[in-house]
């Protein structure tokens, strides 16, 4: 088959949209800060390994691009017995149906931008930690981090509820604090004041709105035991 035969081809079956240059744009491919998201990243770079020789990478602007396929780059002629002309067909037939060509790719971008935001998230917590009297929370931070929810916006990780994460980094940290005590009559005492220290937080979450102060009150109570 022509070159001019298969990429018109292309173009009326797929509805591949053809740009200025000639180039035939390639669904699901175009990202950047704006648009797009993982699935469009993962294509994109799918095309740009498997395809090197047939597509052009083309810049659109805010740390993004978009895959076309090449005219100048596609041989005179184009067997139906090529591979990548196999590889191709297959994709865009995939793609009618489910937007994504690689999902271990689409897994592993993910995964390293959950690991390259992870010192942001960190830095975050132990300030709101360092709020409520405490430092140092690297312990902890594995622990959290496989319990975590959150959800991608564009290539951001977004926290469901930030607040209960500082209160699960709190109970884990006091929580720490409980086991190290040794058993004696320091720590009997703390014991036998949680209900004491509990009716008065319940008085004081009526007269607070912040669960942050709740939670800074009931600790300061219950060291008061420990003095």
């Amino acid at each position: 088959m022509k070159k001019e035969t298969f990429l018109n081809w292309l173009k009326a079956e797929y509805n591949l949209v053809e740009n200025d240059y000639g180039d035939l744009t390639l669904p699901f491919t175009a990202f950047n800060d704006y648009i797009g998201g993982f699935v469009e990243r993962a294509n994109n770079a799918y095309f740009v390994e498997h395809f090197t020789k047939w597509i052009i990478v083309i810049s659109i602007g805010y740390n993004g691009s978009e895959v076309a396929i090449c005219p100048e780059s596609l041989p005179k002629r184009i067997p139906t017995t090529h591979p990548l002309r196999t590889e191709l067909i297959d994709i865009l037939n995939t793609l009618r149906s489910y937007p994504l060509i690689d999902d271990e790719l689409y897994n592993e971008l993910q995964q390293d931008a959950h690991e390259e935001q992870l010192p942001d998230l960190l830095e975050k917590l132990m300030g709101d930690l360092e709020e409520l009297g405490y430092s140092d929370v690297d312990d902890i931070w594995d622990t959290l981090r496989s319990d975590v929810e959150y959800d991608f916006e564009g290539f951001n990780i977004i926290i469901h509820d930030w607040d209960e994460l500082v209160k699960d980094a709190v109970f884990l940290l006091t929580h720490k604090t409980f086991e190290e005590l040794e058993v004696n009559e320091k720590f009997t005492k703390l014991v036998d004041s949680k209900t004491y220290v509990y009716e008065k937080i319940t008085r004081e979450t009526a007269r607070r709105w912040h669960d942050s102060q709740v939670i800074t009150f009931g600790i300061k109570e219950m060291v008061k035991f420990v003095k």
